[in-house]
């Protein structure tokens, strides 16, 4: 979730880093911009995990929020 606390119209560019877990083998990447109305205040953003029926210690992965 991608919170807008000034309440005005915005924008964010939002994208998954890899760590462990990896784009395309453990998750489809995400690579967007959030536009935000005025009075807006909060956007979600959906990542889809991959699933397997391999046992694998879990794995991290980031959202990176950037030219807002």
């Amino acid at each position: 979730m991608v919170v807008n606390k000034r309440g005005g119209a915005c924008s964010v560019k939002v994208c998954t880093q890899d760590a462990e877990a990896k784009a395309g083998e453990d998750y489809e990447k995400v690579d967007t911009i959030l536009n935000f109305n005025h009075g807006e205040k909060q956007k979600f953003v959906e990542v889809v995990i991959k699933d397997d029926d391999d046992w694998e210690p879990d794995e991290d992965f980031y959202m990176q929020l950037y030219d807002a």
